[in-house]
């Protein structure tokens, strides 16, 4: 099992109420999913993949080829995996962070808190969730759990400019729990909420962004 987070961007001045969108066509770059790991070049900080190899489809006996690990959130729907809780003898969850990005508009303002809140998709029909969330606190059902500092400090390369590097304010990791009854291998289907709430001076903001969650039901 892995750790994944969702990235996302603003700009203190954009008083629209929402975190940066993606620029077209190219890439995602301002709401993404992506691995988390540790940095082996600074102990007790992390960093996305931003980059997996893979095999060049234009040349199917060739070497690998880096191409970008990160996963559009406004075009597509993350898919993880939930385990037991506690887990199992079969190892660990997904686990998952909340990282924000400020990304310019004056002078550095402070994040005050992340907050994330949790539901079923009200889009899907054939939902298998019996609770409303895979997030608990100990044996409790949490659909809202908020984060204030001191944060996880998670650095992403851009994958198309491994020179530019931005750093990402994050809560968790939070573990993915198995729905109570659902079949195992099939999915449930949840909506997120993000807000990210910051201040300078005496201007308060908030940003949002509401993006798709699917989580299969692992051993």
């Amino acid at each position: 099992m892995a750790d994944y987070g969702l990235f996302l961007k603003y700009m203190f001045n954009n008083a629209d109420g929402l975190f940066l969108a993606n620029k077209r066509p190219r890439r995602p770059d301002c709401r993404f999913w992506d691995q988390v790991i540790e940095n082996p070049a600074a102990p007790g900080d992390f960093m996305t993949l931003s980059n997996r190899m893979v095999q060049d489809p234009t040349n199917p006996g060739g070497p690998l080829i880096p191409m970008s690990s990160r996963i559009n959130a406004d075009t597509k729907t993350m898919e993880l995996v939930a385990r037991p809780v506690p887990p199992g003898p079969n190892g660990a969850t997904d686990k998952i962070y909340f990282a924000i990005n400020f990304a310019g508009g004056g002078a550095n303002p402070v994040l005050n808190s992340v907050t994330f809140s949790c539901g079923l998709n009200p889009g899907i029909s054939f939902n298998t969730a019996t609770v409303a969330s895979p997030f608990r606190l100990g044996l409790e059902i949490q659909c809202l759990l908020t984060g204030r500092p001191a944060y996880t400090r998670i650095t992403s390369a851009d994958p198309f400019n491994p020179a530019s590097i931005d750093v990402y304010d994050a809560i968790g990791p939070y573990n993915l729990i198995k729905d109570p009854t659902a079949a195992l291998r099939t999915s449930c289907f949840f909506k997120l909420t993000v807000v990210a709430s910051s201040s300078r001076g005496g201007t308060n903001r908030e940003f949002s962004y509401d993006p798709d969650m699917d989580v299969e039901m692992g051993l």
